[in-house]
C-alpha cells in the first residue's frame, strides 16, 4: 500500500515538474524571441516623435540630418517602397512647417499650394524624354526647395510610382526616399526623377530658415 502511494506521489510530482518545465520554456521563448519588425517600426516612430538633432531647422537642415533613416512611418503605409510623400511630410513636420502631410504626392502638393506658407511652383521639365536638365535645375532651384516628379500633369491622380518627391540638395542632387529599401538618401536627380515627364520645384517664399526658405 505504501509503495502505491509513493508511486502516485512520484507520478503527481513528475506531472507538476513537466508542467513547470513547459511553462518555463514558454516564458523563455516569449522573452528571448524578439518581434523585430514591430521593434524596428516602434523605433522609427519614436525617432519621428522626437525631433532629429540638427543645427539648422530649415528643410535643408532636416533633410541632411535625416540621411540613412526611415522617414516614411506614420501615414498608414506598411512598407517604404511608396513612402516618398510620407517621408517628405515628416521632413516638413520636423522643420516646423504647418502641414498635415500625406502618403500621396499629389495631396502633399495640394497642401503646399493651399497652405498658410506662401510658395512658388516652378516648372523644370515638361517632356517624355529621359533625364532632367541639371543645368536648368541648378539655375531655377535653390538648396532646400522641394522637387516633385509626375508621369501625368500634377492635377491628375498620379498614384503609386507615377509620382515622386524630395528636397533639392544643390549641384544637381536631391534628398528623397529610396523606393528599394525605404531609406532617406541623397543622390543625383536622375536617380529618382529621370523618367518623369513633369518635374517641378516648390519654393517657400515667407517661411523661416535661411537659404532653404527665401
Amino acid at each position: 500500500m505504501g509503495d502505491i502511494k509513493t508511486m502516485k506521489a512520484q507520478s503527481i510530482n513528475s506531472k507538476i515538474h513537466f508542467r513547470i518545465c513547459c511553462l518555463g520554456l514558454f516564458c523563455l521563448f516569449a522573452v528571448t524571441i524578439p518581434a523585430r519588425p514591430v521593434a524596428a517600426k516602434a523605433k522609427a516612430l519614436a525617432d519621428l516623435n522626437n525631433p532629429i538633432k540638427i543645427t539648422d531647422d530649415s528643410v535643408l537642415g532636416v533633410a541632411q540630418a535625416a540621411l540613412g533613416k526611415e522617414m516614411w512611418f506614420g501615414y498608414g503605409l506598411h512598407t517604404g517602397k511608396s513612402g516618398c510623400a510620407a517621408a517628405l511630410s515628416n521632413v516638413l513636420r520636423q522643420a516646423g512647417l504647418p502641414y498635415k502631410g500625406s502618403a500621396l504626392v499629389v495631396l502633399v502638393r495640394r497642401q503646399l499650394l493651399a497652405g498658410p506658407v506662401l510658395v512658388s511652383e516652378i516648372a523644370v521639365k515638361h517632356s517624355p524624354e529621359y533625364g532632367v536638365d541639371q543645368a536648368k535645375l541648378n539655375q531655377v532651384a535653390k538648396p532646400g526647395d522641394l522637387i516633385f516628379g509626375y508621369m501625368q500633369p500634377p492635377e491628375k491622380s498620379n498614384t503609386g510610382g507615377d509620382a515622386h518627391c524630395g528636397v533639392f540638395a544643390g549641384a544637381g542632387e536631391v534628398y528623397a526616399n529610396d523606393w528599394t529599401d525605404g531609406i532617406w538618401k541623397r543622390d543625383v536627380v536622375d536617380r529618382f526623377f529621370a523618367w518623369y515627364k513633369y518635374v517641378y520645384v516648390v519654393r517657400f517664399l515667407n517661411a523661416k530658415g535661411e537659404g532653404a526658405r527665401t
